[in-house]
């Protein structure tokens, strides 16, 4: 919503392409030849949990002539050997002339940045409005940014934990023949595929001590609404594994015929 809303702002012609199709991201570049271009991608995908195909996109992106976003909103401090995101991840940074991250995930904070070159920052600072009408951040919330920012530098060995627990997530998962769609990452839909039922089956894993965000349409299509599991590096194995009971015990079969 927010790149449909900063899409109507700034009075541009959006076209989409099929999600990670390089083919498709060509025809929808060709369809607008002549005109200045911007494709957004996401370095990790926020619904589905798999990652943006950086490489090829940025292949087809450059021989367009268009310039690249990455929204590094949910791999900022996660992802690199430095935590720089999914860019750092597949070495694509220094063909990304502009990344926006937020500070509402990893960094446990709020508020957002756009890195870019200096002169379009100084023309965002100037021209975008919900930026120049917003009031700064409070001081608090900034040393808080900033030590986030030490910690995710310096401990590299949380960086390390979240994907050992990811992994490990992700295996028991499709051991019980949970639908979690493409994810490859640390976000992990649970699809259940009808409103309804996710709804029961949600109150009834908070009831259980479990909480699954319900991510219900129009986030994602009507038959693949379901539960977004993220899983951080200060969930200890007990954890996991109590999670994983409780789903399994409400996610059986003869659960989801009483749900």
């Amino acid at each position: 919503m927010s790149l449909r809303d900063g899409a109507i702002i700034s009075r541009c012609r959006t076209e989409k392409f099929e999600h990670n199709d390089p083919v498709s991201l060509d025809t929808a570049l060709t369809r607008q030849a002549g005109r200045r271009q911007l494709v957004i991608v996401e370095g990790i995908y926020s619904m589905d949990g798999d990652f943006g195909n950086l490489k090829e996109l940025i292949d087809i992106a450059q021989s367009h002539g268009a310039s690249v976003f990455v929204d590094e909103a949910h791999s900022m401090l996660a992802c690199g050997d430095n935590g720089r995101g999914a860019a750092e991840k597949f070495g694509v940074e220094d063909r990304i002339p502009l990344i926006y991250g937020t500070f509402s995930k990893a960094f446990g904070a709020l508020g957002g940045f756009v890195a870019g070159s200096a002169e379009t920052l100084d023309y965002l600072r100037f021209y975008a409005h919900p930026y120049v009408y917003s009031c700064a951040l409070p001081p608090v919330v900034v040393a808080g940014i900033l030590k986030a920012l030490e910690i995710g530098q310096r401990q590299t060995e949380l960086r390390r934990q979240l994907w050992e627990n990811a992994d490990y997530f992700h295996s028991q998962l499709r051991s019980m023949e949970v639908d979690t769609g493409p994810s490859s990452t640390y976000i992990m839909p649970i699809v259940i595929g009808e409103r309804e039922r996710m709804y029961r089956l949600g109150h009834e894993l908070r009831r259980r001590g479990l909480w699954v965000a319900p991510v219900d349409y129009p986030a994602v299509p009507l038959n693949r609404v379901c539960f977004r599991a993220c899983v951080t590096a200060n969930h200890t194995r007990a954890d996991l594994d109590e999670a994983l009971n409780i789903l399994a015990d409400t996610l059986s079969p003869a659960a989801l015929q009483n749900a």
